[in-house]
């Protein structure tokens, strides 16, 4: 019986959620915190990313190193602000939508201008974004929020339990009862606290009896 193989890492992130949107959401670790652990501070940063995730290929990705300073400063300034705004759009369950912000990201949405492909054999259609020049980068991203959402009636996507963590994941399970983003991490560090606060209680317990 073959192992499963472990997931792929971005910078000590494993990309767990199931889908390049949601794992473009997952690009910071523990957001609650002053010091949140973003992994996308430069646009070299995202177009390594990018090339991890499968939305851009290693000639692609070598032609977007060759990005002026500002331009680079610029767009890593407007996609880590997408990804952001992308986030309210998968709050907890008992919060509501943001509304700004899917306005936002429609309209984002609906300045992509991709090309359509129809397979002269199968009479399939194919739509994919160019990439001319750097700003295409992120319209790849926007892309695959795009594809994320026209999905999301039948994904079940949910937020991890862990304490002081909030990424995102599919639940593929049967029973869609996964809790979890890593259970090698929140699933683990959970068991060590339900440990922990058994064996305080049964001191105290102890103490009082």
């Amino acid at each position: 019986m073959a192992r499963p193989q472990a997931p792929r890492e971005f910078d000590g992130l494993a990309q767990i959620a199931g889908h390049s949107a949601l794992d473009f959401l997952n690009t910071v670790k523990y957001r609650g915190r002053a010091q949140p652990g973003d992994r996308l501070n430069s646009f070299a940063d995202i177009v390594r990313w990018a090339h991890l995730a499968g939305l851009i290929t290693s000639p692609e990705g070598a032609r977007l190193e060759r990005v002026s300073p500002d331009t680079a400063a610029r767009l890593c300034g407007e996609i880590v602000a997408l990804r952001e705004q992308a986030r309210r759009l998968f709050p907890r369950a008992d919060a509501r939508n943001d509304v700004r912000a899917a306005a936002d990201v429609a309209r984002e949405i609906s300045a992509l201008r991709p090309v359509a492909r129809i397979d002269p054999k199968s009479g399939a259609l194919s739509r994919h974004i160019p990439l001319n020049g750097p700003e295409d980068l992120k319209a790849r991203i926007v892309g695959a929020l795009a594809e994320l959402l026209e999905q999301r009636p039948g994904l079940a996507i949910k937020s991890c339990e862990g304490h002081d963590c909030d990424w995102l994941f599919i639940d593929h399970s049967k029973a869609k009862r996964r809790r979890w983003c890593d259970t090698r991490i929140c699933g683990n560090a959970a068991r060590v606290r339900r440990h922990r606060d058994a064996r305080t209680g049964a001191k105290q317990g102890l103490r009082h009896g």
